[in-house]
Formats: structure tokens, sequence, C-alpha cells
């Protein structure tokens, strides 16, 4: 065995570039050793390769520490796996570069706990804050809940439910409605709410359909 195939430790002789090749002549001309370091040589009268390089020859037990030190040191920064493979192959070289490095991204401990700690675009939420009693409440429709056709009540449309809250004491009014009606809603809201507890400073609503004093018509079969 020559000196090269001894450099190479029987890893790249039967598998150099990643595929199979046949004749040791084909495989080992490919590589060069200057002054006991082994390199992977490449040429830009090839045209398989197009350009002159150099990279060294990784082997076996190096490689974890190699790829450590350009994504995991001060030099590395923890970037990402194509930043890391770029780093890489342009200095060293050994099959299935790529693999190794995916695996090694994907399984560092820093990286996933870094995950997702990309500072926010958004402002912070700012939510209402309610000072006293009817200063705000809120509004929606809940429903259905029966039918004549369930048989879980002799109602003569689909059964909804009007819910009014006031999150500063937590109290819910419950109205029920036969429809969903703009003209039902605002009647139940004003004989069973306004009526009783007066007029809160703003109301709430999710600006659905029957709460739009513009639309009219009926819906009681949605």
């Amino acid at each position: 065995m020559s000196q090269l195939e001894k450099l190479l430790d029987g890893d790249v002789v039967t598998q150099a570039d990643g595929r199979t090749k046949s004749g040791h002549a084909l495989r080992l001309s490919k590589f060069a050793s200057l002054d006991g370091v082994l390199f992977r040589v490449t040429e830009a009268s090839d045209p398989k390769e197009g350009y002159d390089s150099a990279r060294c020859y990784v082997p076996v037990a190096l490689r974890k520490h190699v790829i450590r030190t350009m994504h995991s040191s001060a030099f590395g920064a923890h970037r990402n796996e194509t930043a890391t493979h770029k780093e890489l192959v342009v200095r060293y070289y050994w099959p299935r570069m790529d693999v190794e490095v995916h695996e090694f991204v994907r399984d560092c401990v820093c990286c996933e706990l870094a995950k997702g700690t990309t500072p926010s675009q958004q402002d912070f939420l700012k939510g209402w804050r309610h000072n006293t009693v009817m200063s705000m409440i809120c509004m929606d429709l809940i429903g259905p809940i029966a039918s004549r056709e369930s048989r879980h009540a002799a109602h003569k449309e689909l059964l909804h439910l009007l819910a009014i809250t006031d999150p500063f004491s937590n109290t819910v009014w419950i109205e029920p409605v036969t429809g969903k009606s703009a003209e039902e809603v605002y009647t139940k809201l004003v004989e069973g709410f306004l009526l009783e507890e007066g007029a809160p400073l703003c109301i709430l609503t999710d600006n659905g359909r029957e709460f739009d004093g513009s639309y009219s018509r009926s819906c009681s079969g949605c």
C-alpha cells in the first residue's frame, strides 16, 4: 500500500467522492500529499470540477471537532446549517460532509434553546384598562344551541344566546334570541339590558352582521 493510501486510511479509497469508483488510480488521482498532509485536489481543466483548489482531507476522528470549531466556537457563532457548510467546504473535504453538518447543527443544544427567541417586530399588546363598572361591555352571540328538529326545545327557529359581559365586574347577562337578525339583537339589547342596567360608555363586539345597523335582513336560518 502506498503512502497516499495509508493517509486515506481506507476511507476515501473506496468512496472518494461519495460514490464508488473502479480502480485505485482513478480514486487516488484526486488526492495529493504535501508534507504529510493529505489534500483533495481539483483542477479548472477538469469539466466536473471547474476550478483549482486544494482542500485538506479530514480523517474520521477529527470531523466532529472541525464542525464544532466552524459552528459552535466564537468563529462559528452558531450559524445555520448552510453557512456552516459553506465555511467548511472551501477549506476541508471528506465524503458526505453535508450530511454530517446537517446532523450536527440539528442536534446542537444551544441552537435548539435559542430557537424562537428572535425579537418580535410587533409592539407590546396593550389591554383595555377598566376602572369602573359599565365603562365597557362586551357582546357576542352563542349558538345555535337547540332547534325544533333536535327535540331539545320547541323553538320556531334556531336558538341563540346574546351574551353580554362587563369585564371589570365579570358580570354576565344572557338573553335568548330565536334568530340572528339585527332587529332582534337590537330589541334584546335595549329591552333586556339597557333599560334595566343603563348605558355603558362603550360596547365591544366582533363586528358580526347581527351587530351592524345596516344589516336588517333576518338570517335566522344561518
